[in-house]
C-alpha cells in the first residue's frame, strides 16, 4: 500500500494525515454543526420572532404576570379568589391575539415572506416542540392551576378557565399548523 503525497498551499507536503484531515471535514459530527449553523442564521433572519431568543425574555414575561397579579392584589377590584382568573382570561385573550391571529411580520426586510404565517408559526421556524413552544405552552396551563387553585375549584371558574385554555392548547397544536378553521383568518 503506498501512501499519496499531497502538496498544500505554501508547499508543505502531507501523506495519509492529510487526506484523513480532509475528510474528515466530511463527518456527521460536521454536518450536524453546518445544519444547526445555518438554522441559527436562518432564526435570525425572521426578526419579527427572534427576540424570543434573547436574554431575559422569558424572566420579563414571568414579571409581567406577577406584576398584574400583585396589581390585583393591591387594588381590590374583584374579589381575590377571581384575580387570578382575570389575569388567566386576560393572558388568554392576548396570547390568542398576538401569538395565533396576527399575521406576517412588522421588519420590512421581510419582504412579505412571512406574509401567511401566524406569529405562532414563525417562532423556531414553525418547528414543534422547541424550548420555546414548550414555555408558550407552559405558561397558561401554570395560569389555569394557579387561577383554580385560588378560586378553590369554583365550577363556574372552571368552566370559564378551562374554555380558555381549550383555545389556546387548542391554537398550539402540531394539527393546527397553518390551518385556518372555515378560513377565519385566511387571505382569501
Amino acid at each position: 500500500m503506498s501512501t499519496k503525497t499531497v502538496t498544500r498551499r505554501g508547499g508543505e507536503t502531507g501523506g495519509a494525515s492529510s487526506e484523513r484531515s480532509r475528510s474528515s471535514s466530511h463527518s456527521p459530527g460536521n454536518k450536524l454543526r453546518t445544519s444547526q449553523a445555518s438554522r441559527y442564521e436562518h432564526e435570525i433572519e425572521n426578526k419579527n420572532v427572534s427576540f424570543i431568543n434573547a436574554r431575559g425574555f422569558w424572566l420579563f414575561y414571568a414579571f409581567l404576570i406577577l406584576i398584574l397579579r400583585l396589581a390585583f392584589w393591591l387594588i381590590p377590584i374583584v374579589p381575590q379568589t377571581h384575580a387570578t382568573s382575570i389575569i388567566h382570561i386576560i393572558h388568554a385573550v392576548l396570547s390568542f391575539r398576538l401569538l395565533h391571529w396576527n399575521r406576517g411580520s412588522i421588519v420590512v426586510e421581510d419582504t412579505g415572506e412571512y406574509e401567511e404565517l401566524t406569529f405562532w408559526e414563525q417562532i423556531d421556524e414553525g418547528t414543534q416542540f422547541t424550548g420555546n413552544r414548550k414555555l408558550f405552552t407552559l405558561i397558561p396551563i401554570f395560569l389555569f392551576l394557579w387561577a383554580e387553585y385560588e378560586s378553590g375549584w369554583q365550577v363556574e371558574m372552571l368552566v370559564i378557565n378551562s374554555i380558555a385554555l381549550a383555545i389556546l392548547l387548542i391554537g398550539k397544536s402540531p394539527y393546527m399548523h397553518r390551518v385556518r378553521i372555515l378560513g377565519i383568518n385566511s387571505s382569501g
